[in-house]
Formats: structure tokens, sequence, C-alpha cells
């Protein structure tokens, strides 16, 4: 086994196998070019990367591992500003009509949290998004390893269901105070049914409100359990590179 080269390790030293988001890059953009021939999709990116560098390390100083070492460093630096220049980009929405329970519901939420509308509806937009990503992560990691018990891959799903229950009844609340609106100006009798409408639609909003908070307290459990499952899978994985290295 070849001992470290200590110019190698500091031209390396800009890695860091623990962030997720640099990890997998480098997973898929060290495979690409076959530098390392452990299989690329098998396991965790941070575990590949870990392996990688034990063996980079060891390169001979030469002129070609030099110029693969500035290549792999710029190739990240060019794909990491990219990134985060979309992830930061800033667009200018048209205006959206949501109802006066909605808003309310948004300003409690700003004020608990010290930040903008437009900062709460972006990070409830992100939150969707990375329970969906740690859906699939686990769902890989589980497919993958065999733990002698069967887990369901698709409970994260189940956080979205009353989403759609509750988006379709802020649309119909919507569209019956559009109709209220009109309908003031033409009939009296028309408009106290609307009102009645409203209230029912108001009291059903209500309710599906109260079950998103216990959803939401069901999904921090969830959240929670996904992380000790990710610690599961890591020690697994911990524990078969030491018995394989054995």
């Amino acid at each position: 086994m070849h001992s470290a080269n200590p110019k190698m390790e500091k031209r390396l030293s800009w890695i860091t196998p623990q962030e997720p988001r640099q990890a997998e890059w480098l997973r898929g953009y060290i495979s690409q070019k076959g530098w390392y021939s452990n299989t690329p999709f098998s396991g965790w990116a941070s575990n590949y990367v870990t392996s990688f560098l034990t063996e980079a390390i060891t390169w001979d100083e030469n002129a070609d591992t030099r110029e693969r070492c500035r290549n792999l460093k710029a190739a990240w630096q060019s794909w990491d500003k990219r990134d985060k220049n979309k992830r930061t980009q800033k667009f200018s929405e048209g205006s959206y009509t949501i109802s006066s329970a909605a808003r309310n519901q948004l300003e409690m939420l700003a004020k608990d949290g010290n930040s903008s509308f437009s900062g709460i509806i972006e990070e409830l937009l992100l939150n969707a998004q990375e329970i969906k990503h740690l859906q699939k992560q686990l769902a890989r990691v589980l497919k993958e390893k065999d733990y002698g018990r069967s887990v369901n891959c698709n409970f994260l799903s189940t956080f979205f269901a009353d989403d759609m229950l509750m988006a379709k009844a802020e649309l119909v609340t919507q569209q019956l105070e559009k109709r209220n609106s009109y309908e003031k100006s033409t009939s009296k009798e028309k408009l106290g049914k609307a009102r009645d409408t409203i209230k029912e639609k108001t009291a059903e909003l209500l309710e599906v409100k109260s079950k998103l908070k216990a959803l939401q307290a069901e999904t921090d459990t969830l959240k929670a359990e996904n992380k000790k499952l990710q610690d599961l899978a890591q020690e697994a994985q911990k524990e078969l590179d030491q018995y394989l290295a054995e």
C-alpha cells in the first residue's frame, strides 16, 4: 500500500466528503472520468468520496496527477458557482389572489419566523422538495441494504395528500369570494346564499387546517425516524466496510 503524498493531500484538502451536495457531484464526475474503480452508485456518496480520497492522496507526483487535481478543482468551482447562481436567482412573479384566511396564516408564519411573505413561501416550497429528496434517498438505501425487515418507503408521500386538499379548499373559498363580490350588485338573495356557502366552506377549511397542523407534528416525528434510519444505514455501511477490510 502506497504512503500518503503530502502534496496531494494539500491539493485535495478542499474536498469535504461529509458535504452531501459536493459529494454527489464528485461521485458523478470522478466516475465519468474513470479515476476510481469502485462502483460509483453503491452506498452513500460520502463513503465513495472518502474512499477515493484515500487512494488519491497516494498518487505519484507527476504532471498528469497535478493536472488531474487542477481540473477536478476547477470543474467543481465552475459547477458550484453555476448551481449557486441558479439556487439564489430571484424571480419577480405576478400577483396571486389568496383568501383572507390564507393571508392570516401567512402573516402568522412570517411573524413567527421573522421573515417576509416571499421568504415563508420559498421556505415552504423548498422544504417540500427536500422531503421528496429524502424519500428517494431513503428508498435507494433501503433497497441496497437488507436489514431483515420490511419498511414502507412511501410514507413521506402522505405529507402532500392534505396539502392538495388544502389547496382545493383555498381555491373553493377564493372562487366563492369572487362570486360574492360580483353578486353584491345583482341580487341580495344570491348574495345571502353565497355568504352561507362561504361560511360552510370556511368551517371546512378550518377543519382541514387543524388536520394539517396535526400532520405537521407527525412530519417532525417521521423526520426524526428518517434520521435514525439514515444513521442506521451509515452504521451498517461502516460495519460492512470494516468487515471487508479485515
